[in-house]
């Protein structure tokens, strides 16, 4: 059998939350800002997993070092979310288009907000 069936039970909460962690830190309704979106996602799983773990793995057991682990990377995201949420609605992309006109028409025009 070539294609596998897909069932509800292979898309799980957890999973949902993070694709939309990543469409509010990208910005919605732009295909770049999903893609920013997903490279800070995984660059903050990236950051925790190979400067924060190591630090905790000298003072704490394996298991615990995995707990740690699963709460620092959901707390984190969590925080993420909640302060682009309040300080940058419309997402990285939006900044990203201001900063691209503010470039562009930098020695006539001042930073418009």
């Amino acid at each position: 059998d070539v294609y596998k069936r897909q069932t509800m039970l292979n898309f799980n909460l957890g999973d949902s939350l993070w694709w939309l962690g990543m469409l509010i830190i990208g910005g919605m309704g732009t295909t770049t800002g999903v893609f920013l979106g997903v490279g800070v996602i995984k660059g903050l799983q990236m950051a925790i997993s190979n400067y924060v773990n190591p630090l905790v793995a000298g003072w704490l057991p394996p298991t615990a070092t995995q707990q740690v682990h699963v709460a620092l990377s959901l707390v984190g995201l969590g925080m993420l979310i909640l302060a682009f949420m309040i300080l940058e609605p419309r997402g990285l992309y939006a900044r990203w288009d201001k900063l691209k006109t503010y470039v562009r028409l930098y020695p006539y025009a001042g930073y418009y907000e």
